[in-house]
């Protein structure tokens, strides 16, 4: 089109767009970039550590699971139950949630649940940190992921993460 204008249309308009549309536009997208990414960024953190806080519940089901087979089918007691667990697990930090920001113990036996409870029963869950804790849904917390949910440990060795509008409707009692 320059070319049979006969010198009105100049082709310089479209290359000083060409070069300021971009550098006017760059401060935008720097700072959308640096607002999306670390977003990004703490999402998958935290999708990261609440996989290795179920695994680690899970492993702790195993160990339950096998120490009540150790003793006349009996979980430990909830008083010391992290205690009498120890020679079943390898590394205290399996006991630590690793969303946690303390280095504590953050999961809690239910004192309902028994071996032979249905497979739906909670038996381990997450709370805010303690030494062999005990008890039901009073000292579950949800601050550990997010504040999404929260993992939990079912009597049938299953970790589930269950999301904050879920909580109710966990089994706390073998005969709910």
């Amino acid at each position: 089109m320059i070319a049979r204008s006969h010198g009105q249309l100049k082709g310089t308009g479209m290359a000083i767009a060409g070069i300021v549309v971009p550098i006017v536009l760059l401060p935008f997208v720097a700072i959308f970039t640096a607002i999306s990414i670390p977003a990004a960024l703490v999402k998958v953190k935290c999708a990261a550590q609440q996989q290795v806080c179920n695994a680690r519940q899970k492993q702790l089901g195993v160990d339950l699971h096998m120490y009540a087979a150790d003793n006349d089918n009996q979980y430990p007691t909830p008083d010391k139950w992290c205690d009498l667990l120890k020679p079943y697990y390898k590394d205290e930090r399996t006991l630590i949630c690793p969303s946690a920001e303390q280095e504590q113990r953050h999961y809690a036996i239910n004192p309902q649940a028994e071996p032979n409870s249905p497979s739906d029963v909670v038996l381990l869950f997450e709370t805010k940190g303690g030494r062999n804790q005990s008890g039901g849904p009073t000292l579950l917390t949800t601050d550990n992921h997010c504040e999404k949910g929260c993992n939990i440990l079912f009597n049938d060795v299953t970790a589930r993460f269950v999301r904050i509008e879920d909580i109710n409707k966990l089994r706390w009692t073998p005969k709910q």
